[in-house]
C-alpha cells in the first residue's frame, strides 16, 4: 500500500507539471538537451535529436524505499543508463526516454541485508510544436529488489497515461499496477 501512495505521489506530482504548463514560444530540441542531431537526407524529413548518459550511483546518496519491510535502503553500487530522444516531424514532436540500471545494489543499513535489483523505465510524451493541446504521456515502470528469504522481496511494475485533449481536459490512466512483497 505504501508503495502504490508513492507511485500515486509521483504521478500527481507529474500531472501538476503538465497542468501547470502555460502555452509559451515554440521551444527547440537544442533548448530541452545537449543532444547530437542526426543529419536527414531531406529538409522535409523528421528531425531526430538524441543523447544517453550513464549516472554512477555508487557515489551519490541514492536511497531506495523497500515497501516489504519500511526501510529505506541505500544504493551501493549501479549504473543508471538514460537513453532520450526528440523526435520533430512538421508541427509534431515525440520525447521519449528509456533508463536501466544495471550491477544495481543496495544495502539495508538497520538490518545489513544486501539486495539486487532491477529498474526499467519507459516514457514517451507526444505533442505539438506550437504549445497547443492535445498532448499524451504514457510510460511503463518496473522496480525489483531480490533478497535471500521470503516476504521482503520489493515489486513494482505500472503502466500509465496522461492526456490533455484539445479543451484542456485532463484523463490519467494508471492501468495493470501490481506491487507487493514477495
Amino acid at each position: 500500500m505504501k508503495i502504490f501512495k508513492q507511485i500515486t505521489l509521483l504521478l500527481t506530482g507529474l500531472l501538476v507539471v503538465v497542468i501547470s504548463c502555460k502555452k509559451t514560444e515554440s521551444v527547440t530540441p537544442a533548448n530541452l538537451l545537449p543532444v547530437k542531431k542526426f543529419a536527414q537526407a531531406n529538409s522535409s524529413a523528421a528531425e531526430v535529436y538524441q543523447v544517453e548518459k550513464n549516472i554512477d550511483l555508487s557515489i551519490s546518496n541514492w536511497v531506495e524505499y523497500n515497501a516489504c519491510t519500511g526501510q529505506n535502503i541505500k544504493v551501493v553500487e549501479g549504473i543508471w543508463r538514460i537513453k532520450f530522444k526528440y523526435i520533430t516531424n512538421g508541427n509534431r514532436f515525440t520525447f521519449s526516454a528509456h533508463s536501466t540500471v544495471s550491477a544495481y545494489k543496495l544495502i539495508d543499513e538497520t538490518t545489513g541485508i544486501e539486495y539486487t535489483g532491477s529498474y526499467i523505465t519507459n516514457e514517451s510524451f507526444t505533442g505539438n510544436n506550437t504549445g497547443e493541446f492535445p498532448v499524451r504521456i504514457t510510460g511503463t515502470s518496473k522496480i525489483l529488489l531480490n533478497t535471500p528469504g521470503g516476504k521482503n522481496n520489493g515489486k513494482l511494475i505500472a503502466n500509465y497515461t496522461f492526456t490533455i485533449n484539445a479543451n484542456g481536459e485532463v484523463t490519467a490512466d494508471l492501468s495493470n499496477f501490481r506491487a507487493g512483497c514477495q
